[in-house]
């Protein structure tokens, strides 16, 4: 597979996984998700990319841990 592929299917895995975790309030859901952010560290050989996948995961496992109770309506 290209770089590009495995970007493009990582990236739809990881919305769908986060769009469920946040339908099923589900914060393992979503920082599972963050994992997929490993899938570029160490299948592509690029730096950039390696660099932003390293920080979205970051951010990934931030926000999956915050107290989130504002963001739901019910």
């Amino acid at each position: 597979m290209t770089d590009i592929t495995i970007l493009i299917i990582g990236l739809i895995i990881f919305i769908i996984a986060n769009i469920l975790g946040f339908v099923y309030k589900n914060n393992l859901l979503t920082a599972l998700s963050g994992l997929l952010w490993l899938l570029p560290i160490f299948l592509v050989d690029n730096a950039i990319i390696k660099i932003f996948s390293i920080i979205i995961m970051l951010i990934t496992f931030l926000f999956s841990f915050k107290e989130r109770d504002d963001y739901y309506y019910d």
